[in-house]
């Protein structure tokens, strides 16, 4: 069964925080993550929320998505069922660490 999925403002929010609007390096711009990677995680909420982990133990309106990126080495997003079925997406972590520095040879 597949989900509706929204992205909360929040969520929007916590992006923009991370990442930068402009891309600088190796670090994927907003919109570049916007576009690739967020569509992508999306879908798995919508396709596969029954499988997905629960974040907290006995709590399955709480599921959690953590993937290895395209633009980064890995992102985590909680999600969360609301009452009339919808999965809204609420945090997220991106992990920019694990970046290659393009001046190491």
């Amino acid at each position: 069964m597949a989900r509706y999925v929204v992205a909360t403002p929040d969520l929007y929010r916590q992006i923009d925080a991370l990442l930068p609007a402009e891309r600088t390096g190796p670090v994927p711009s907003r919109h570049d993550f916007l576009a690739y990677v967020l569509p992508v995680i999306m879908g798995r909420f919508a396709s596969d929320w029954d499988a997905l982990p629960e974040r907290f133990a006995g709590r399955a309106t709480y599921r959690e998505v953590i993937t290895v990126g395209v633009l980064v080495p890995y992102v985590a997003v909680l999600g969360q069922m609301t009452g009339s079925g919808v999965v809204e997406l609420v945090e997220i972590e991106i992990d920019l660490e694990g970046l290659p520095d393009p001046g190491d040879d």
